[in-house]
């Protein structure tokens, strides 16, 4: 896609998503990933605590978005069922855009195929990657939070957090937002996350961001 078509998701997207919502999205990612480093370091060998690590950090993560986004006036966040049966994932909803999460190897590597992407690539996307490079007012438009690397072993923090607009196809990103860059005050949270477990509570917890985020009636 050429850097004007680019330029047109990026303010799309921000017309329609404020960066306070984004503000506490980043910070339940990074309450997630810094309690689940804490609770699978004191409760579990190294190796056990580096399975365990991604799935809690998922669950803490998801559990708390949706919380978090659901206390926003027309903001709709709710645990949909894979087409399997076996799986629920977030999916967040403002205006004319729709959000999932997933963790990835790299900044700009792919998320892996799954039905409920492509679908939602298929039903938001078909203007963005055929040519035009402003999408049409009726248009909706799909992003993925990417954090990660997926890999890396237990984290106390992402070493990056992005939204990706991918293709229908989910073969490419149209367009990309770096959230680290573009909120300073998350930035500043995520530089100053410890590298070890934190010793008492001096951060909020999951929990307490869930009830005290996003109250904007």
């Amino acid at each position: 896609m050429n850097s004007r078509g680019s330029e047109a998701i990026r303010a799309m997207f921000h017309t329609e998503v404020p960066d306070d919502l984004l503000t506490d999205t980043g910070r339940c990612l990074l309450a997630a990933y810094r309690e689940a480093f804490n609770q699978v370091r004191e409760e579990f060998p190294g190796e056990e605590a580096r399975d365990l690590f991604p799935l809690l950090r998922r669950a803490m993560f998801e559990r708390n978005w949706r919380t978090a986004m659901g206390r926003r006036k027309g903001v709709r966040a709710d645990a949909v069922q894979n087409e399997a049966g076996n799986c629920f994932h977030t999916r967040v909803s403002i205006g004319r855009v729709v959000l999932t999460a997933s963790a990835v190897e790299t900044p700009e590597a792919l998320v892996r195929d799954a039905i409920f992407r492509k679908t939602l690539a298929e039903s938001n996307q078909p203007h963005l990657f055929r040519g035009r490079s402003v999408p049409p007012k009726d248009a909706m438009l799909y992003g993925i939070v990417l954090h990660g690397p997926a890999g890396a072993g237990l984290l106390p923090a992402p070493m990056f957090l992005r939204v990706s607009f991918p293709s229908m196809d989910l073969d490419e990103y149209g367009a990309t937002v770096d959230l680290i860059q573009h909120l300073p005050e998350l930035a500043a949270e995520l530089h100053a996350t410890p590298s070890e477990p934190t010793v008492g509570r001096v951060r909020p917890t999951l929990r307490e961001i869930a009830l005290t985020s996003g109250e904007h009636d």
